[in-house]
């Protein structure tokens, strides 16, 4: 039996996610951690949510990773060398 235990718990119900309903933290019990507001961590805790959903909380748009902007810029480089290969043999 445990004695004395006390969990502090952050607890965020409308996450905007698809994927996400409830979000739970539970926070460092450490007497090291720095002071902080009750805003602070709660606004600490979206972020952490819409990172995991990979949005901005800003945007809300998903992020481009940069395989998919090497591929485009690799398929557009592609279709204009073609392109002038093409124009030169016909």
């Amino acid at each position: 039996m445990i004695k004395g235990c006390q969990k502090r718990i952050i607890f965020v119900k409308d996450t905007g996610s698809d994927y996400f309903e409830e979000a739970y933290f539970i926070m460092k019990s450490d007497k090291d951690l720095p002071f902080a507001e009750e805003t602070d961590i709660v606004k600490e805790a979206e972020n952490i949510v819409n990172s995991s959903m990979g949005s901005t909380a800003e945007s809300g748009k998903k992020k481009i990773g940069a395989r998919t902007v090497c591929f485009c810029i690799g398929a557009l480089i592609g279709a204009v060398i073609s392109g002038i290969l093409f124009g030169i043999i016909f």
